[in-house]
């Protein structure tokens, strides 16, 4: 007899393959002088060690992924006439294929939900001699009183209730598994406006700094303005030497979507993968054992 979750499994396994392209991935066009700089050297020694492959006294930074689109030329003009605020921004458009690399990832393991439904509904139809079902959704919910209002409609006529027993156990409505909530509302979200590039101080935000002018550093960690793609972690006066070694690195997150906005994409999807992957095999074991499948 075919497995009737393999399809499931299969749809899981390639949304899991797509939550990797966020951890390991390969970019394509680009340049790049690779020089050792040490396991431990903050970022100025890093940049001073590399001094000998700038041609110019004036050059430009970026520390791990740079995205934005912003005008360099006026930017570079701008800090040339003011001399005062310091910021990291990104410099290049944010790739949309994130977007619909998460997007796939999502609808990949909503899918593997629906998919483990329909198989018990088709196999209980099979054992109690009714007609097959077409359809079978995992009852997502808002919350804990549509979510019932959903078992006791369709549901309860196409699933046994042992299964609509481990549906109260999982919980997917706000208040209950906020984690699955959460997958079925980025389902129906703004594809296009998934994930975006947020900023985030490393090491608690560690900064060395000197100044024989004016100079403001933060002592507190700089907030990332998601808006404008920036921080902006100094200001300095025009005619001031300074010198100062700063570590801020960049993660791409889910952008405004409630429970997981601001958070890592690659983890969350990880949870969201691991927790489908358990209510697939609990859907599984329990349809063993009340023996509508074998």
């Amino acid at each position: 007899m075919p497995d009737p979750f393999e399809g499931s499994r299969l749809t899981l396994a390639w949304a899991q393959h797509h939550i990797n392209y966020f951890g390991a991935h390969e970019e394509q066009d680009f340049r790049v002088t690779l020089a050792d700089t040490g396991l431990d050297t903050m970022t100025g020694a890093r940049v001073k060690m590399i001094e000998r492959y700038i041609d110019d006294d004036l050059f430009m930074v970026t520390y791990g992924d740079g995205l934005s689109d912003v005008d360099i030329t006026k930017l570079v003009e701008f800090h040339k006439s003011h001399g005062r605020l310091h910021k990291m921004k990104l410099t290049a458009s944010f790739p949309s294929h994130f977007n619909f690399i998460a997007a796939d990832a999502v609808n990949n393991m909503r899918s593997a939900l629906d998919q483990s439904v329909y198989a018990v509904a088709h196999a209980f139809a099979i054992a109690s001699k009714q007609t097959t079902p077409k359809i079978a959704y995992f009852p997502f919910a808002s919350d804990a009183a549509a979510f019932e209002n959903t078992l006791k409609g369709r549901s309860a006529e196409i699933v046994p209730p042992e299964i609509q027993a481990l549906f109260r156990k999982f919980q997917p409505y706000k208040g209950g598994n906020d984690l699955l909530w959460a997958l079925n509302k980025i389902c129906n979200g703004n594809k296009h406006k998934l994930v975006s590039p947020v900023g985030v101080a490393t090491a608690g935000y560690r900064v060395k700094a000197r100044s024989s002018g004016f100079m403001s550093v933060s002592e507190t960690t700089p907030i990332w303005d998601r808006t404008k793609n920036e921080v902006v972690f100094a200001e300095i006066g025009k005619d001031a030497d300074f010198e100062y070694n700063f570590e801020f690195g960049l993660f791409i997150a889910f952008d405004e979507v409630e429970i997981v906005g601001g958070k890592s994409a690659q983890i969350v999807l990880k949870f969201f993968a691991g927790e489908v992957e358990s209510i697939i095999s609990e859907i599984e074991a329990e349809s063993k054992r009340i023996g509508i499948i074998s």
